[in-house]
Parts: structure tokens; C-alpha cells; sequence
């Protein structure tokens, strides 16, 4: 049988970002599949966070992808793009490619394991490193780094909370559940928590993540980082069948966006 190298992709999803006009005190996210987000402000900015859009992690790790991308590489766009850490699923490789590649005027940062990265791999792009406790300034909101516990093997790993004025939203980023997180974070006072759920590689399963968005204070978790890789798998009835007290548990399908507040 001949081999198959045209890839496929959902068609459509940037031209419904696009279209999507969220009004004052609301913001629309939305979860591009595996662990990454991409907000969307009032004002038209947009927020994208680990998008993993390429199969450079089937390339690199031999871990092929079971659910097709939201869009292809080349058809990105974004005025932030904020990396975790330096795992293909979170630091793209063939996306910030694309990025290269493209005339986009795009603000990229991460911790300094993705810039190693980049420059490994002889990628030409404007970044701002990020380490534990930077603040960035931006037009429609300030972001705070934070720490990760994603394993010795991944020490710059970071986390981040954004605060949008009216609504502050703490990406955990892949990371196991520990108290000195928790106290780093509970004072942000975050809204809502997007968390991985896979329980894999050192991450929080869906308990963990109830547990730890419970800790921090917020009142709605985003489940992520499940069944885009066979690797991560994920027992989402862990969650479905949990005792969630006062915090609500929205699962979005991948491509699916809402309003938030």
C-alpha cells in the first residue's frame, strides 16, 4: 500500500475565533485539544497556551496522534503565545516553524527550556523568557508565572495565572499536585482552573485536579490533557463520579469553545 503523508485537519476553527465577539467582562475560550487553550478578549487579543497543532510528537516520541488537529500549523494565529514547558505537546516545534515561516507579529514566551529548544532546533523567532514569579504586563491582562512540578527531568517547568481584571484563570500546566503550588497560587485568588486530568508522565489525575483546584480556590475546573495521545489516556469517570463540593467540573470537547463568566 502506498504510503499516506497528506495530513487532514479541522476546517473552519480559526474563521470561528474569528467570528466569536465576546462582549465587556467576557472572555471566550476555548481548549484546542491535549493541553492547550486559546482565549479571546473583548477587545479581539488572543491568548493561545501549550497549542499542540503539528505531529512532532509522533516524530520525536513515536506517539501518534488519535484525534486530528483544529488546524494546521500554518493556519495559527495568536498575539501571545505562551509555552509551559519544553515537551513537544507544549512546546511545538513544527508550530513555532509555521510561526517562523509566517508574517505574523506574534509575543512568544516560556521558560528557558523552550528557548533552548528553539534554538536547538535553528528556530528564528522573537521570545521572552519566563521564570517563577515574572509578571508581564499586557493591554487586557497581567500574567504571573508559577511553578510546575512536572518531574527532575523538567525542572523550568512553569505554570501561569492570568488575571483579566474581572476573572483570573490558573493554568496549571503538567504537574503533579504539591502543597507549595497550592500556597503559591491561593492568594492569586484564581476563577477558574484548567488542569491535566491524565494521571501520566507525573501529572495530576482527575482527583488531584479536583483536589488541587478545590485548594487554590477556584470555582470552575477545565479538565485537559486527555485521549489526543494513546500515552496520556485519562479516567474521566474519576471526575464524573466525584464528589465535586462547590467547585463545577465543565469538560469541553476539543475545538469547543465558551463564554466565561
Amino acid at each position: 500500500m502506498k504510503s499516506i503523508n497528506k495530513k487532514l485537519y479541522v476546517s473552519g476553527f480559526m474563521d470561528m475565533v474569528d467570528k466569536t465577539s465576546p462582549g465587556p467582562g467576557e472572555l471566550a475560550l476555548f481548549w484546542l485539544g491535549s493541553a492547550g487553550y486559546l482565549i479571546k478578549t473583548h477587545s479581539g487579543t488572543t491568548v493561545a497556551i501549550d497549542p499542540y497543532l503539528s505531529d512532532c510528537c509522533e516524530t520525536a516520541y513515536g506517539f501518534k496522534r488519535l484525534i486530528r488537529a483544529v488546524m494546521a500549523p500554518d493556519e495559527f494565529r495568536a498575539d501571545y503565545l505562551l509555552m509551559s514547558h519544553e515537551h513537544g505537546d507544549h512546546c511545538d516545534v513544527d508550530l513555532l516553524r509555521a510561526i517562523e515561516a509566517s508574517d505574523l507579529t506574534m509575543a512568544v514566551a516560556g521558560p528557558v527550556s523552550c528557548r533552548a529548544e528553539i534554538e536547538k532546533n535553528a528556530i528564528d523567532i522573537p521570545f521572552t523568557t519566563l521564570a517563577t514569579g515574572d509578571k508581564l504586563e499586557a493591554a487586557d491582562f497581567t500574567l504571573h508565572t508559577v511553578d510546575a512540578d512536572h518531574g527532575k527531568s523538567t525542572p523550568f517547568a512553569v505554570g501561569f495565572v492570568l488575571d483579566f481584571g474581572f476573572i483570573k484563570i490558573y493554568y496549571s500546566g503538567d504537574t503533579a499536585l504539591t502543597q507549595e503550588i497550592t500556597e503559591q497560587v491561593r492568594p492569586m485568588s484564581p476563577d477558574i482552573a484548567l488542569m491535566p486530568v491524565n494521571g501520566a508522565f507525573g501529572n495530576l489525575n482527575g482527583v488531584e485536579a479536583l483536589q488541587m483546584a478545590n485548594d487554590v480556590g477556584a470555582k470552575l475546573l477545565i479538565p485537559c490533557h486527555f485521549w489526543t495521545l494513546a500515552e496520556h489516556g485519562a479516567n474521566l469517570l474519576e471526575l464524573v463520579n466525584a464528589d465535586a463540593g462547590n467547585i463545577k467540573i465543565l469538560f469541553l470537547s476539543q475545538g469547543e469553545g465558551v463564554l466565561l463568566p
